[in-house]
């Protein structure tokens, strides 16, 4: 009896087990473009269908690449499972292969900067600016800019060059009815992709996205709020009322027992993709 228990057990863990590497094996086919994709949340000028991606979080993908670029539709079609995405930005993790190594990717977060800095920009990259052109950006204080930012390696801030020909990530978001999407482009003609990763037109590649939990800001805003409900707490187990009778004053007890309050939930999940090849000409 207990062996046949055993072989039960066995059974049911295997299937489960099944289950759920089909489940987290998802395999998605990426389509050749010949121009490209204007990158603006508007999913109207996407031929490719959307496709599931992670079916609990209800997250469909598309995407279409070149031989420089890799395009990407993200739609999040139940809301909840953005978490803090807005606050902690997104992650996606690029691999060769077929392991999930989070260590080569693109964190993308809007940031704001100066009119100073969209002008040292600009330089940097070799565009000139006329003085008129100078004012007409300083007319205005702030700038958001959504662009990804490259990292390899466990040491941040230690960048590969990226070569003269290859565009920075950029991307862009926008809810459109109760679906929030992200519309990205992020460049496959870094050398270290190419030469490390095996990463390729033609290729396939494991690509993983990460969003959700908190950020140190948010952490010490939690304790801090913690810490003010539970002094709130205490005084009102200290205080004392009258019953509006001749009785004695009753201490009026408060919950000590506070729930514990959750941080945001922390969510990823990883895809393989099929680069498509450039068709051969003719074809």
């Amino acid at each position: 009896m207990k062996a046949k228990k055993r072989f039960v057990c066995y059974l049911l863990f295997g299937l489960w087990l099944c289950v759920f590497i089909w489940a987290e094996n998802v395999s998605l086919e990426s389509q050749w473009i010949v121009s490209a994709i204007k990158i603006d949340a508007d999913s109207s000028d996407w031929m490719q269908s959307l496709s599931p991606a992670w079916k609990k979080g209800k997250v469909d993908c598309s995407f279409a690449n070149d031989d420089k670029n890799l395009y990407f539709l993200l739609v999040f079609n139940d809301l909840k499972y953005l978490s803090s995405i807005s606050q902690t930005g997104l992650k996606v993790w690029l691999q060769g292969g077929e392991k999930n190594a989070k260590d080569t990717g693109f964190f993308f977060i809007p940031k704001i900067i100066s009119a100073e800095g969209m002008i040292n920009r600009f330089e940097k990259d070799g565009v000139s600016l006329s003085e008129e052109k100078k004012q007409e950006i300083r007319q205005k204080e702030k700038f958001v800019l959504y662009e990804g930012e490259y990292f390899h390696g466990k040491k941040p801030g230690v960048l590969p060059p990226l070569g003269q020909d290859v565009k920075p990530a950029v991307f862009r978001t926008a809810k459109s009815g109760t679906s929030f999407i992200y519309e990205i482009r992020l460049p496959l003609n870094i050398e270290f992709l190419r030469e490390e990763k095996g990463i390729q037109p033609g290729t396939a590649m494991r690509i993983g996205f990460e969003w959700g939990g908190m950020t140190e800001e948010m952490k010490a805003d939690m304790m801090r709020r913690r810490s003010i409900s539970s002094t709130r707490a205490e005084e009102r187990a200290s205080s004392v009322v009258t019953r509006g009778d001749d009785s004695d004053s009753t201490p009026v007890v408060g919950n000590k027992d506070m729930p514990f309050q959750k941080g945001a939930p922390r969510y990823s999940f990883w895809l393989e993709v099929h680069l498509a090849s450039k068709p051969e000409s003719g074809r």
